[in-house]
């Protein structure tokens, strides 16, 4: 019922018995939306007779208006980087809105220019179209490599923390950062550190990147070659070797056996070490009691007093003191 382009209104006319005099000149409409115009015209016959007509003229020439709006703010850097959804509110201030374009669901391809276009119709036929344009990236940058901020050593392993910078690369939003990680084990051959970088849109991409890590030292025991001769003293010289193991890195080497024969103590010790394939060093120790000196015997007595004259005539007991430092 509506028009949305030029038009002529008429206002023909007959009559069968005295035929027609004359009627309402055509009238022409080009401008001017209206929603009920009415456009009045008649028609006279030769006796006199008037007949009047109206025409009620709803006309929009103008198209709606759309502006498409995006469900959501972009992400990250006025990038995208995961499914949203493109709307299509359309307004028609004369015939109204017929339809629009349903809610358009977005999630790939990645673009730097990517568009959802739609349109909306007016009830006079008026079509506007329009595209939401943004910019688009859901894939994750890649990490490429891990740069130590200082070299291992000689041996290959890193035996204190360490710190790690990484390179990325994306090829769409662009590398935003990737943050330095500070790598303090745990200990192992082949242990990883893990990196990662944020492109432009959000995305995160993660690395993991060996090395040799041990900054633990090596376990040592100190294990005496025999056993205590009494009461848990040492009376004689022994010999107490050093055994390592190494979880990481492995033992390298220990020192080699020590022994001892003095001087006495009550508390002895006897200390090594044994170094692991990355350099770290262990410390065992063994502690003993010494003793290799004869006590001293300080004097004897009896028991009783002697029977006659200094001399003794029966049997007594004879009892001796000693002493040991």
């Amino acid at each position: 019922g509506w028009h949305r382009q030029a038009l002529t209104v008429r206002f023909p006319g007959t009559d069968g018995t005295s035929g027609i005099a004359s009627c309402t000149a055509d009238v022409n409409h080009s401008t001017g939306n209206t929603t009920g115009t009415p456009i009045n015209g008649f028609c006279t016959d030769h006796a006199g007779n008037r007949t009047d007509a109206t025409y009620t003229l709803k006309y929009d020439a103008s198209p709606p208006e759309l502006t498409p709006a995006p469900s959501r703010e972009p992400d990250r850097n006025d990038w995208y980087n995961r499914e949203l959804t493109v709307r299509f509110p359309g307004t028609d201030a004369t015939s109204g809105i017929a339809t629009c374009t349903a809610d358009q669901r977005y999630s790939t391809p990645d673009s730097a220019a990517a568009s959802v276009p739609g349109l909306c119709t007016d009830r006079a036929g008026n079509t506007t179209t329009r595209a939401f344009g943004f910019k688009y990236d859901g894939t994750a940058p890649l990490v490429n490599g891990a740069v130590a901020q200082r070299p291992p050593e000689p041996s290959g392993w890193y035996v204190s923390p360490v710190n790690f910078d990484f390179v990325g690369s994306d090829a769409l939003a662009g590398i935003d950062v990737c943050p330095d990680v500070d790598y303090d084990g745990p200990d192992g051959a082949a242990v990883f550190v893990s990196g990662r970088c944020v492109d432009k849109a959000g995305n995160v991409g993660e690395g993991l990147f060996p090395l040799k890590y041990d900054d633990t030292g090596p376990g040592v025991r100190a294990v005496a070659t025999r056993d205590p001769d009494v009461n848990g003293w040492y009376n004689d010289p022994l010999t107490v070797r050093f055994v390592g193991s190494d979880d990481a890195s492995g033992l390298a080497s220990c020192v080699p056996p020590q022994e001892y024969g003095g001087p006495d103590t009550v508390f002895g010790v006897l200390t090594g070490t044994c170094r692991d394939n990355a350099g770290n060093v262990g410390l065992g120790s063994l502690a003993v009691m010494y003793d290799a000196t004869a006590p001293q015997v300080d004097g004897a007595s009896a028991d009783r007093a002697p029977d006659g004259n200094g001399w003794y005539n029966r049997p007594l007991t004879v009892s001796f003191h000693g002493s040991d430092a």
